[in-house]
């Protein structure tokens, strides 16, 4: 009987790591891509760089939303990314959601998220050239291409 219950729990703990993960768009309104992830010349210095993942030109104080369900990992200010929100999800994923106005009052690291959930308000913070907000997808601490992963 134990050897039974440490196979189910096994089974059902290797399931979870193989789950999907589905990451949906983090704006829920009319936006425009101003720079896509990639190789790009960078507006201030003119030098070719690697954009790490997608900037969205919008308003300021436009609504953010959790991509996926996940636990609030960082809340709080860091280097050119200014104000931010970093989400860890199953299998190694992270969200991080940048350049924000605000984060949602009370957010909090440690808190669980749902998707869609409202956390934060785009803004330029950091080294934002105008406003808008940059939003990662990393995969084991790697950036990948947002664009790959979202559903429309």
């Amino acid at each position: 009987m134990k050897i039974f219950v440490s196979s189910l729990f096994l089974l059902f703990s290797l399931s979870l790591l193989n789950q999907e993960v589905v990451f949906h768009h983090p704006i829920q309104e009319d936006e425009e891509i101003a720079s896509p992830f990639g190789p790009r010349t960078h507006l201030n210095s003119g030098e070719q760089r690697f954009h790490s993942g997608i900037d969205y030109l919008v308003p300021v104080g436009t609504k953010i939303f959790a991509s996926t369900e996940g636990i609030i990992k960082f809340v709080g200010i860091k280097d050119f990314y200014g104000n931010m929100i970093i989400i860890e999800h199953p299998n190694s994923y992270q969200t991080y959601y940048c350049n924000l106005s605000k984060p949602l009052e009370g957010l909090s690291s440690g808190q669980k998220v749902k998707a869609s959930e409202l956390i934060g308000y785009s803004g330029k913070s950091g080294k934002a050239i105008t406003a808008g907000f940059h939003f990662e997808i990393r995969k084991d601490g790697n950036p990948i291409d947002p664009a790959k992963y979202l559903k429309e």
